[in-house]
Formats: structure tokens, C-alpha cells, sequence
């Protein structure tokens, strides 16, 4: 396949959602599987390009991210920077999107998700709070901020 469809392709799924680079080299791997290999200069030139022509931004990927797992998925701070470290985002950027996040978001969701699995049990029981721990740590809360919460 020519480049120029090529290019095509992956500017027409960036433009549809946003992706980091490593969507674009997963979707170019799932590619190669059915026989349509790329070779290693035609992907960097076209992440390359496609990062030129602003569909791959990995800031506004990492801010999208963290802002859409926090509110509709209900995601902590751990797991938004471990989701996002696996996705290939740096550390550092990582934090700093997770941080522009709003606090409230984070503590309504751990309020709930407490709410949720406390049902009418008692609060002072062990059981009851290894069981509020595990499942606030499942979603990426930190253990202060249950024991805050």
C-alpha cells in the first residue's frame, strides 16, 4: 500500500479519538498479523508525520486520559499513572496531568465506591475495611486517601 493512503489510514484514527503513539505502533503491529508488514523507516516517518500534523499529541492524549478514567470510569491517581506509564507516557507528564486533574473528581469517586461496597455493614469491623482497602487500592486509590476518606 502506498504511503500516502497509509498516512491516510492513521490520520483518520487519530482524528477520530485521540491516540499516543503507542495506539498508532499497536494498530501498525495488528496490521503486520494479516500480512501487510511495514517496514521500520515507513512507521517512524509516519509518526513522525502524523505527530508534524498535530493528530498525535501524547500531552493531550496523557490530559484526556486522566480526565475521562477519573470521571467516568472512576479511576484513582495510582491507576491513572500506571494506565498511562503502560501507554509508553512519561512519568513526569504522568504526574502532571494526574495533578491538573480536579480533586474533587477523585474524592467523589472514592466516596462513592466506599458508599458502594460498605452497604450496611459495620464500619469498625476488620474485615469490613480490609474489604473497603482492597477495592479502593483495585481502583487506584492510595491508602491515606481511603483512610482520609
Amino acid at each position: 500500500m502506498e504511503y500516502k493512503k497509509l498516512l491516510e489510514i492513521y490520520a483518520t484514527e487519530c482524528a477520530t479519538k485521540e491516540c499516543c503513539i503507542k495506539d498508532i505502533t499497536d494498530k501498525m503491529a495488528k496490521r503486520e498479523r494479516y500480512g501487510e508488514a511495514l517496514d521500520e523507516e515507513t512507521k517512524e516517518r509516519i509518526i513522525a508525520d502524523l505527530i508534524a500534523q498535530k493528530f498525535i499529541d501524547e500531552e493531550r492524549y496523557a490530559t484526556a486520559f486522566a480526565r475521562d478514567k477519573a470521571r467516568f470510569n472512576h479511576w484513582g491517581p495510582v491507576k491513572i499513572k500506571y494506565e498511562l506509564g503502560l501507554k509508553g507516557i512519561a512519568r513526569t507528564m504522568a504526574e502532571n496531568v494526574v495533578e491538573d486533574v480536579e480533586e474533587e473528581i477523585f474524592r467523589e469517586s472514592l466516596r462513592r465506591l466506599l458508599e458502594q461496597k460498605l452497604g450496611g455493614e459495620d464500619i469498625e469491623d476488620i474485615k469490613t475495611k480490609n474489604k473497603l482497602l482492597r477495592a479502593a487500592a483495585s481502583r487506584g486509590f492510595s491508602f491515606d486517601a481511603v483512610m482520609d476518606m
